[in-house]
């Protein structure tokens, strides 16, 4: 333990030997979403299965605060609803497969911890614009018909959409940075959603470099 708390301690303060002073960064990322949707789900809101790739720019306005403009695209999420409706006096069911498929235009504003070391901690709050397409797989809808003694379908199955929305998704991030030579790096963040009914956790992964 006191060797890896060297190591982070050398991390954070050993110089790079002065290291250019950025104006702008190029990264890409890789990493995994749980997504949350509270307007589909009946009982599972979330989608543990969700993958995530981002491409981004940064620009920098002094050492410590940076703007981060970046695309990012999720695999597609999928949640279940489950449905229980009065028709003709009796109670008809049926469950719902909502295919959910989003991207994103990201801004972030980040605060940049440290000057001149190979370690760089940093905290953003940020909101992405986001493109949600929503494809629906109804399945039928059915009741019990006591007379029959058998479940009968009052419905079939069918297909709505897809449907796109636009709409500002709000988060917060943390993350840090590492140095590999004086202007590539690689970063690893951690993205949470908030104040928004379909909100994700993003990790994640990738290496940029400085210019």
């Amino acid at each position: 333990m006191l060797v890896l708390a060297g190591i982070t301690g050398w991390m954070t303060t050993a110089p790079l030997q002065a290291q250019p002073v950025a104006q702008l960064d190029v990264n890409a990322s890789v990493g995994w979403t749980h997504v949350e949707h509270a307007d589909f789900a009946s009982y599972d809101n979330w989608d543990h299965g969700v993958s995530h790739g981002a491409v981004g720019l940064g620009w920098y306005w002094t050492d410590h605060l940076k703007t981060d403009v970046e695309l990012n695209v999720n695999s597609r999420a999928q949640f279940y609803g489950y449905e229980a409706l009065p028709v003709n006096g009796r109670t008809a069911y049926r469950g719902t497969r909502y295919n959910v498929g989003a991207a994103a235009l990201g801004v972030t504003q980040v605060v940049q911890f440290f000057r001149n070391a190979w370690l760089h901690p940093y905290l953003g709050l940020g909101v992405d614009l986001c493109r949600e397409a929503v494809e629906q797989e109804i399945e039928p809808l059915q009741a019990y018909d006591e007379a029959a003694r058998q479940v009968v379908q009052l419905e079939p199955a069918r297909r709505v959409g897809p449907t796109v929305s636009y709409e500002p998704r709000p988060f917060i991030a943390a993350g840090a940075k590492a140095y590999v030579t004086q202007r590539l790096f690689m970063r690893t963040d951690l993205r949470v959603g908030v104040g928004h009914p379909a909100r994700g956790i993003v990790a994640r992964m990738g290496m940029g470099i400085d210019f």
